[in-house]
């Protein structure tokens, strides 16, 4: 196999991996019961992941935004924490809210 072919094996593999896991998901996801104490623990498990995704990103200098101060990235993700409160602690929305206010805090 030649060197430029193994990118794309290793996107086969991710591909059929994640979709292995989807359908095993499936499989076991029905049976769950959404207020159990496990799925709540999940849940808290995965805004963990996601606020230390996002606090990774805020603190560290990442090479793209050499220019974007600290106070704009921590008024950005301020705003789009209120957005997320405010409307019922709605992930996508607070999502949205952060990128938009970064984006126009930036002048971008």
């Amino acid at each position: 196999m030649s060197a430029d072919a193994y990118p794309w094996v290793a996107l086969a593999l991710s591909v059929l991996v994640t979709l292995a896991m989807r359908i095993g998901g499936l499989f076991v996801g029905y049976r769950l019961r959404p207020d159990s104490i496990f799925v709540r623990w999940i849940t808290a498990v995965t805004y963990a992941v996601f606020a230390g995704l996002i606090s990774n990103i805020v603190m560290t200098p990442y090479p793209a935004l050499p220019g974007v101060s600290m106070g704009t990235k921590v008024l950005s993700i301020a705003i789009g924490l209120g957005v997320f409160f405010v409307f019922r602690r709605n992930i996508a929305l607070g999502t949205g809210a952060t990128m938009g206010a970064f984006y126009i805090l930036t002048g971008a």
